[in-house]
């Protein structure tokens, strides 16, 4: 695992002692507004309860790194106990900072000595400033402190203008739609998905390129037996906004206009897909048209995005959340395609689907299960308009 650790470093690698080792030697570990040193915790007792509270709170704002074991300004190894260290800042960050914190936990890196470094992470948080002891707190290049009123303030309305923001990013990527100009004479007929995600914390991206973006699509396991997806993007976009590819050199007829998809990985951090599929008007024998929706496919689509977001999350040392939305146009009377041609399901009642939350990545890395489930949550409206709210994640990458 990989931490930012402060802007002009690169991702500090803190997975296995030879790398705790080697960032220690460097002097990589010092204290400043992303990392805080901590030979042990101390007693359970309320001072010492408080002083972790108030780390915690004052790493929230930006996100960092709380590590034990290591000391401070030497930078030396020293170990400590783990023992139930886990649910005691557990319990720390949930009831003693208001709001909570969820801190990410890493396996311990065991010493010769037979203790301990941990590196607990704390992501930056979309509900900062956190406050401990009454008092809001954030940090500096010498550690944590006090916040003043005016440092309140202005970081509550900087959190709604990135709201703002990533609102007028969205609806601008809905409306260009990279996908228009791909269908022949720029007359779709079917419904586009659009996905879109910024990471609410520092992401630096050095030298992200198409190279890169393929290496990490293929990665990406998400997949039916049937259909890639994402994964069949290999020409190259040429957006102005960032790193793209998408599934097709030039542009395809109306007929073909489902087998389009596009992805890039802009230069801010946020990432942008989209694919041609969300509806599908497809000509039925006697030469009726029906407008099908696939949810297999669109369930897909947006698990194959999260997965995305995890793969760059863990590959340049993120460890915060993404805002994300997600919108499905072209859904006003359309039904649910199965291959049980007795069923006649109900028509969707709206023109579209939309959905917008913060995620954290991190919390679903090798972890199928919680991808699904939270993939399955953001479908949650789209599946009650066809009827098929019951469905699990599993279901509809069968095809059932």
């Amino acid at each position: 695992m990989s931490y930012y650790l402060g802007p002009g470093r690169q991702s500090v690698h803190l997975s296995t002692l030879e790398e705790l080792t080697f960032a220690a030697e460097g002097g990589l570990l010092s204290e400043n507004q992303w990392c805080e040193l901590k030979v042990q915790l101390g007693p359970s007792n309320k001072a010492v309860n408080t002083e972790l509270a108030r780390d915690l709170a004052s790493l929230s704002i930006d996100g960092g790194v709380l590590i034990f074991g290591v000391v401070d300004k030497t930078y030396k190894l020293v170990g400590c106990d783990s023992t139930s260290l886990e649910t005691r800042i557990s319990q720390v960050a949930a009831t003693v900072i208001e709001p909570p914190l969820s801190p990410v936990f890493n396996p311990p890196i065991q010493l010769p000595n037979g203790k301990s470094v941990i590196v607990i992470a704390i992501p930056p948080s979309a509900v900062a400033p956190h406050m401990a002891d009454g008092r809001y707190w954030g940090r500096s290049s010498e550690g944590k402190r006090v916040l003043s009123d005016t440092e309140v303030r202005r970081i509550f309305q900087a959190r709604v203008n990135q709201q703002e923001l990533f609102a007028k990013s969205f609806e601008a990527f809905v409306e260009q739609d990279p996908l228009r100009n791909l269908v022949d004479g720029g007359e779709t007929k079917n419904g586009h998905g659009f996905f879109f995600a910024k990471p609410q914390g520092q992401l630096t991206l050095e030298n992200f390129d198409t190279a890169e973006l393929r290496a990490i699509l293929a990665r990406v396991r998400q997949r039916q037996s049937f259909e890639d997806l994402l994964k069949s993007c290999f020409n190259p976009a040429h957006d102005p906004n960032g790193v793209g590819l998408r599934s097709v050199y030039e542009a395809v007829s109306q007929r073909n206009e489902k087998n389009l998809r596009q992805i890039t990985v802009r230069d801010d951090g946020s990432v942008s897909s989209t694919f041609a599929a969300a509806s599908v008007l497809e000509t039925m024998p006697g030469e009726e048209e029906v407008l099908y929706t696939f949810p297999g496919t669109t369930a897909l689509f947006l698990a194959q995005n999260l997965e995305i977001l995890s793969l760059i999350s863990e590959d340049f040392g993120y460890q915060g959340g993404w805002e994300i939305a997600l919108r499905l146009t072209g859904l006003k009377g359309v039904i649910r395609y199965t291959s049980d041609f007795s069923y006649r399901p109900t028509p969707y009642p709206q023109k579209a689907f939309s959905v917008q939350r913060v995620v954290q990545p991190m919390s679903w890395v090798d972890n199928t299960d919680c991808l699904g489930d939270l993939t399955m949550s953001l479908l949650r409206g789209y599946l009650r308009g066809l009827g098929i709210e019951r469905y699990t994640y599993e279901n509809l990458m069968n095809g059932v």
